[in-house]
Protein backbone atom coordinates (compact mmCIF):
# COMPACT_ATOMS: atom_id res chain seq x y z
CA UNK A 1 0.00 0.00 0.00
CA UNK A 2 1.17 3.62 -0.75
CA UNK A 3 2.21 4.97 2.53
CA UNK A 4 1.22 8.54 0.93
CA UNK A 5 -2.13 7.34 0.57
CA UNK A 6 -3.94 7.77 3.83
CA UNK A 7 -7.18 5.38 5.24
CA UNK A 8 -10.13 7.50 6.06
CA UNK A 9 -11.78 5.38 9.86
CA UNK A 10 -14.74 3.40 9.48
CA UNK A 11 -16.81 6.36 10.72
CA UNK A 12 -15.91 8.56 8.47
CA UNK A 13 -17.05 6.52 5.44
CA UNK A 14 -19.77 5.41 7.31
CA UNK A 15 -21.58 8.88 7.32
CA UNK A 16 -21.05 8.98 3.63
CA UNK A 17 -22.72 6.06 3.00
CA UNK A 18 -25.76 6.97 4.93
CA UNK A 19 -25.45 10.48 2.88
CA UNK A 20 -25.09 8.75 -0.36
CA UNK A 21 -28.01 6.79 0.28
CA UNK A 22 -30.09 9.53 2.06
CA UNK A 23 -29.84 11.15 -1.39
CA UNK A 24 -30.17 8.09 -2.95
CA UNK A 25 -33.89 8.19 -1.38
CA UNK A 26 -34.47 11.67 -2.33
CA UNK A 27 -33.45 11.54 -5.86
CA UNK A 28 -35.73 7.86 -6.70
CA UNK A 29 -39.09 7.78 -7.86
CA UNK A 30 -38.53 3.90 -6.78
CA UNK A 31 -40.32 3.34 -3.99
CA UNK A 32 -39.46 -0.31 -3.26
CA UNK A 33 -35.48 1.07 -3.85
CA UNK A 34 -36.14 3.52 -1.75
CA UNK A 35 -37.59 1.84 0.77
CA UNK A 36 -34.59 -0.61 0.50
CA UNK A 37 -32.31 1.75 1.09
CA UNK A 38 -33.66 2.94 4.03
CA UNK A 39 -33.53 -0.15 5.35
CA UNK A 40 -29.95 -0.54 4.91
CA UNK A 41 -29.13 2.78 6.10
CA UNK A 42 -31.50 2.48 9.83
CA UNK A 43 -28.94 0.66 11.73
CA UNK A 44 -26.17 2.99 10.74
CA UNK A 45 -26.55 5.58 13.67
CA UNK A 46 -26.77 2.53 16.05
CA UNK A 47 -23.00 1.54 14.79
CA UNK A 48 -21.48 4.88 14.75
CA UNK A 49 -22.34 5.32 18.15
CA UNK A 50 -20.52 1.77 19.09
CA UNK A 51 -17.35 2.25 16.78
CA UNK A 52 -15.51 0.57 18.88
CA UNK A 53 -17.90 -2.47 18.76
CA UNK A 54 -16.02 -5.15 15.82
CA UNK A 55 -18.98 -6.90 16.13
CA UNK A 56 -21.40 -4.13 14.64
CA UNK A 57 -19.10 -3.57 11.92
CA UNK A 58 -19.52 -7.67 11.07
CA UNK A 59 -22.86 -7.75 11.09
CA UNK A 60 -23.14 -4.85 8.66
CA UNK A 61 -20.02 -6.23 6.16
CA UNK A 62 -21.58 -10.05 6.62
CA UNK A 63 -25.30 -9.87 6.80
CA UNK A 64 -26.65 -5.98 6.12
CA UNK A 65 -24.54 -5.22 2.89
CA UNK A 66 -24.97 -8.32 1.28
CA UNK A 67 -28.67 -8.60 2.66
CA UNK A 68 -28.90 -5.11 0.29
CA UNK A 69 -27.04 -6.26 -2.74
CA UNK A 70 -29.38 -8.72 -3.29
CA UNK A 71 -32.44 -6.71 -2.34
CA UNK A 72 -31.19 -4.33 -5.51
CA UNK A 73 -29.11 -6.21 -7.54
CA UNK A 74 -25.38 -4.23 -8.59
CA UNK A 75 -27.46 -1.36 -10.40
CA UNK A 76 -28.74 -0.47 -6.97
CA UNK A 77 -25.42 -0.45 -5.00
CA UNK A 78 -23.39 1.67 -7.43
CA UNK A 79 -23.43 4.77 -5.04
CA UNK A 80 -21.91 2.43 -2.51
CA UNK A 81 -19.38 0.48 -4.25
CA UNK A 82 -16.41 2.08 -3.73
CA UNK A 83 -17.14 3.04 -0.32
CA UNK A 84 -17.73 -0.17 0.64
CA UNK A 85 -14.03 -1.03 -1.14
CA UNK A 86 -12.41 1.70 1.13
CA UNK A 87 -14.77 0.82 4.37
CA UNK A 88 -13.12 -3.00 3.99
CA UNK A 89 -9.08 -1.60 3.41
CA UNK A 90 -10.54 1.03 6.82
CA UNK A 91 -11.91 -2.12 8.60
CA UNK A 92 -8.67 -4.20 8.48
CA UNK A 93 -6.19 -1.79 9.38
CA UNK A 94 -9.01 -0.55 12.70
CA UNK A 95 -9.35 -4.58 13.65
CA UNK A 96 -5.76 -4.87 12.78
CA UNK A 97 -6.34 -7.82 10.36
CA UNK A 98 -4.13 -7.61 7.57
Amino acid sequence: MNPEIKTRRSGEIYLDILYRGLLAIRSTQDIEYANAVADHLHNLPGLLRNLEHAGLHDYYWKAMRPGFVAKVGPEGTRAFDALWIELEAARKVETKIL
